[in-house]
């Protein structure tokens, strides 16, 4: 019998992509998020996650679906199968109603979480405090809740979404840089201790990938709607964040010059990054293994490889140097 597989953040980018392909491959999928849209809009987000796209003119060109045929015909009713519930993990009420309605669960997959955008000298620490509410404190939360059903499964397994920022803090998102380390290191220890009972324990930790995750970002941290596909919407959108007064203009226009920089990086790597699918296939390979490794790299093969490189051959120093011409500074 397959597995009953908890997964947060379930209604869009790599959670709503997870649902389905684990719901395709016939496991008994459990979907939470703050809201549940109607389906048709389900499959309209991961449709769209799934087109190929390219930069021309300053503009993005939609091409052909990624998506293999046998998913894309079969997509309604893959999303049919999957059990959707309202759930707010920052909420102990919202949380305890969920759990009061399941009886049965084999893995959790920690995936829920956002990002901010901006220098912490811009963003206020209310902002960055609800960061780690839903990106940690959430993820240790749910871990804690269903540690009770987990212990009853001989095939359990916590999974939890870290990210490749993780390993080296991106410029004007430490803050998700931070969050993410944070949940490598929390799953190190949960591996150690959660061994007696069987229970194993890891992080999947994926690269740019083409979800919503800039759009959200932009409504996290202005409020503002702004379209993934919209590349001069999603730039211009971060402009008026303010500086702090104690800095002389010279130094305010030098970090918004690197932040206009940064982000435009930013915004066009992620629209022509490898679609979620990418990610939801690792996943399923790491529950369908009988022991896992610590942490899972995935997205494009430039940065797994450009991150693994750079823990086994660069200084500390020299990796921080190159993060930031990456990201053009």
């Amino acid at each position: 019998m397959k597995p009953t597989i908890l997964v947060t953040g379930a209604t869009s980018g790599l959670g709503l992509s997870h649902s389905i392909f684990l719901s395709y491959q016939g496991y008994d999928v459990i979907g939470i998020a703050r809201s549940v849209p109607s389906l048709e809009e389900l499959e309209e987000r991961y449709r769209k996650d799934h087109r190929k796209y390219k930069i021309k003119n300053g503009k993005v060109i939609a091409g052909k679906s990624t998506l293999p045929a046998d998913i894309e015909s079969n997509l309604s009713e893959k999303l049919e199968l999957i059990r959707f519930y309202k759930c707010d993990i920052t909420s102990t009420e919202s949380m305890e109603e969920l759990f009061n309605s399941i009886d049965k669960l084999d893995v959790l997959v920690n995936n829920a979480g956002f990002g901010l955008f901006g220098s912490a000298l811009q963003l206020s620490l209310e902002k960055e405090r609800e960061q780690f509410e839903v990106n940690v404190i959430g993820q240790l939360e749910m871990v804690k809740r269903s540690l009770p059903l987990l212990m009853k499964s001989n095939q359990a397994k916590i999974i939890n979404t870290a990210s490749l920022a993780a390993y080296y803090g991106i410029p004007f998102q430490g803050h998700y840089s931070a969050s993410k380390a944070a949940i490598h290191k929390l799953s190190e220890s949960l591996r150690l201790e959660l061994k007696p009972t069987g229970i194993q324990v890891c992080t999947l930790d994926p690269g740019d990938i083409n979800t919503p995750f800039n759009s959200s970002s932009v409504r996290q941290t202005t409020g503002q709607g702004a379209d993934m596909l919209d590349l001069e919407g999603l730039m211009s959108s971060l402009e008026y964040l303010p500086l702090p007064s104690y800095l002389d203009d010279k130094t305010k226009e030098a970090i918004k010059r690197n932040e206009r920089e940064v982000w435009r990086n930013i915004v066009k790597n992620l629209v022509i990054s490898p679609p979620p699918l990418v990610v939801s296939r690792k996943l399923e390979k790491i529950i369908r293994k009988r022991k896992c490794k610590v942490h899972y790299k995935v997205g494009s093969r430039f940065q797994v490889i450009a991150i693994s490189a750079a823990q086994r051959l660069f200084t500390d120093n020299f990796a921080n140097w190159l993060m930031g011409k990456f990201y053009g500074l």
